[in-house]
């Protein structure tokens, strides 16, 4: 209790006097822990509530008990359509049966939890496919908002995807020149790049041509 400090109840860890019973680490997974086993009402059978429990454990040790919290519900709805149709987690080609590969991309921190975990077989054209949708992921998570002609052709590539089949890298490919001419020039909301910011990208990138002619034939084509 030297110099205004005490004990957590929790951990026993020291921490300043005057913020409450417990640390700030143990503050966050009691109020994470209490929301999850609130969340395990939602379903029926006992083996999902099991998986949930166990991926949430997963993510904790890979963030922290506050981005968690801050997230966890987020993945509820992924738990509770397997509950519905399965009462179990399936094996990879069940779960893309119904997700289908965009559905699937929306949930593929517990994609990656299935396969840290050993319960989806990985092969190698599985673990090039999640690494592609990782950088997708990681590079559109720069923005708070994503800009909605970057959004919109995102979900224009995915709805591509599902009906021509096309490689997740070439998404990746495609994506690369357009995030990165909104993040240099701060394209924001509905805002879409200007031709002279496209010149002036591709005079320091040339090389980024062909990938990023997609992206400017969809901005010619919905934003006239």
């Amino acid at each position: 209790h030297d110099l205004g400090y005490i004990s957590c109840n929790d951990c026993e860890q020291l921490m300043p006097a005057g913020r409450g019973l417990r640390c700030e680490t143990c503050y966050w997974l009691k109020k994470l822990t209490d929301a999850v086993e609130l969340n395990t009402y939602l379903f029926y059978s006992e083996s999902i509530k099991t998986s949930y429990r166990n991926f949430i454990n997963w993510y904790v040790n890979k963030l922290s008990a506050r981005e968690v919290f801050l997230k966890h519900d987020s993945f509820v709805d992924f738990f509770v359509v397997c509950d519905d149709l399965w009462g179990e987690l399936r094996s990879y080609e069940s779960l893309v049966g119904h997700f289908k590969p965009s559905g699937l991309w929306h949930n593929l921190t517990v994609l990656r939890w299935l396969v840290d975990t050993d319960q989806v077989i990985v092969d190698e054209k599985l673990k090039i496919e999640l690494a592609e949708k990782s950088y997708i992921e990681n590079a559109l998570s720069v923005f708070a908002e994503i800009p909605k002609c970057l959004y919109m052709y995102h979900k224009f590539l995915l709805d591509k995807q599902t009906k021509k089949s096309t490689a997740t890298r070439t998404i990746r490919l495609a994506l690369r020149p357009a995030i990165d001419i909104c993040t240099t020039y701060k394209v924001l909301g509905s805002e879409t790049p200007t031709q002279e910011q496209i010149e002036r990208y591709l005079a320091d990138k040339q090389g980024q041509y062909s990938n990023l002619y997609g992206f400017v034939t969809f901005l010619n084509r919905e934003y006239e």
